[in-house]
């Protein structure tokens, strides 16, 4: 569709798609918060402790989910070194974050690294998505036309 000059078209599955996977997420991810203890359970007491880490990374998965499939995007686009880019600051910031949140909060430390370091990848990619090709990923679709996207 980009490759034809089909932006629209493609605007329009793009945003039923970070739709239906956002919705997907929600349901598998507030699952997960809701049934942590018992799901726990299942490899020993000794891991229900890690139910603050299991919150932070779901809300950072659904998140990232609901900004859309952005590598993709750019990858299918020809834009690859872009996607790259974005991988190597994430890994970046990723470090940055563990280094200075860990000795402070410990594992929940690392979670919230990895969770922010993750959205930030993805924000970073979604705004270089409508920068380069014009199409906004997110579930939201086209801000400034919600009805019809």
């Amino acid at each position: 569709l980009y490759a034809r000059g089909e932006t629209e078209r493609l605007q329009r599955i793009v945003t039923k798609t970070a739709r239906a996977a956002l919705l997907v997420s929600l349901l598998i991810g507030f699952s997960l918060i809701i049934f942590r203890r018992w799901l726990f359970l299942l490899f020993g007491k000794g891991f229900i402790g890690g139910g603050t880490v299991l919150i932070i990374l779901c809300l950072g998965e659904v998140t990232s989910t609901g900004i859309g499939s952005v590598a993709l995007l750019l990858n299918m686009t020809g834009h690859e070194q872009d996607t790259a880019k974005g991988i190597g600051i994430s890994a970046g910031l990723n470090i940055i974050l563990n280094m200075a949140l860990i000795p402070i909060w410990g594992i929940e430390g690392a979670a919230a690294a990895t969770a922010i370091s993750t959205v930030a990848w993805h924000i970073l990619l979604a705004v270089w998505v409508y920068r380069k090709i014009g199409i906004h990923s997110t579930a939201l679709g086209k801000i400034g036309n919600w009805g019809s996207s």
